[in-house]
């Protein structure tokens, strides 16, 4: 069986099976953000032929929805977060900081929801 995004045979033992298609697990990538989709959890998109990961089909699709953390609307052009502790939750980029002490956070570092909050490890080290 071959890859159904390079076309080269698939000899690994585990593979993925996506849109019923066979798929090497580092070649089910995101069309805008080449991403894995396969690190973004088991959920993406496709639209228009698109593969895409959550982020990306909000960012260009647009989402009818507020941002979890102030509340204003989301529009296509804006750029965000997805915040999937448990359900997936969206929120502006720029909205996206701890609200106890305003860190703004790197990519891949790890945060904590209090009550819907976003909180850095710092912080949340503190309390608990």
């Amino acid at each position: 069986m071959h890859c159904a995004a390079c076309y080269q045979l698939i000899t690994d033992k585990q593979f993925l099976v996506a849109l019923g298609l066979n798929w090497h697990e580092f070649c089910l990538r995101c069309a805008c953000c080449t991403c894995q989709l396969t690190d973004s959890g088991d959920r993406f998109y496709l639209r228009y032929g698109l593969l895409l990961c959550a982020t990306d089909y909000v960012r260009i699709f647009g989402r009818s929805g507020h941002c979890c953390l102030c509340s204003e609307t989301i529009k296509p052009a804006d750029w965000i977060m997805v915040i999937d502790k448990g359900k997936p939750l969206f929120s502006h980029l720029d909205c996206f900081a701890c609200w106890k002490c305003g860190y703004r956070f790197c990519v891949g570092e790890p945060y904590h929801l209090e009550n819907g909050l976003v909180v850095c490890n710092f912080d949340f080290k503190k309390v608990n």
